[in-house]
């Protein structure tokens, strides 16, 4: 079976499962949806960081994405080119991820643009101080995954990485993906 054909098949098993959800594709109320450039993705949760879909409909060069499975980090969907929507209706990407169970993680995240390890946020200790959990980590990282560690709030803010345009080694996110400054894990 060549590339074309399985293509067609994926498009025709998507179109069969549009129609016994009811959803004839026409209409765009089909619940929550989220585009991203091209695609069309369907959010069915979020894991830790990163919101799970599948991409129900792309075009252009996205077209070979229907039917995939996504797992998009959620500082990626406060980007311009994201139009998220509930029953065709414009709305927040706080409130499209409510609508699908909400946020994995209470306290957000750290994303370490160093060794690309993503960081949850535990909770405090001692006064400027905040202990880490590691959910994501390459296997060239310093760091495993549910290894912890507690690290300054002083140095999420000040610490640098060359080869950035703002130098900023560090960034903090809520547990939506909202950019934060690293304080506001301290109370």
């Amino acid at each position: 079976m060549g590339d074309g054909s399985t293509q067609m098949d994926l498009s025709a098993e998507l179109d069969r499962l549009s129609a016994m959800r009811g959803d004839d594709g026409d209409d765009g109320d089909a619940g929550v949806r989220i585009e991203i450039l091209d695609a069309v993705v369907e959010p069915d949760g979020v894991d830790g960081h990163r919101m799970v879909g599948l991409t129900v409909a792309a075009d252009g060069d996205a077209a070979s994405l229907r039917g995939s499975r996504w797992r998009h980090p959620l500082h990626h969907l406060h980007r311009e080119d994201v139009r998220p929507t509930i029953d065709g209706m414009p709305v927040g990407v706080a409130e499209a991820l409510d609508a699908v169970g909400g946020a994995d993680l209470d306290d957000g995240y750290v994303l370490d643009r160093a060794t690309y390890v993503v960081w949850a946020v535990d909770g405090t200790r001692g006064g400027n101080a905040v202990r880490l959990r590691a959910i994501e980590a390459p296997p060239a990282a310093d760091a495993a995954v549910d290894e912890t560690q507690t690290v300054e709030v002083s140095r999420l803010e000040t610490a640098s990485r060359p080869g950035f345009d703002d130098t900023a080694r560090y960034r903090a996110f809520d547990s939506v993906g909202r950019r934060l400054d690293p304080s506001a894990f301290v109370p």
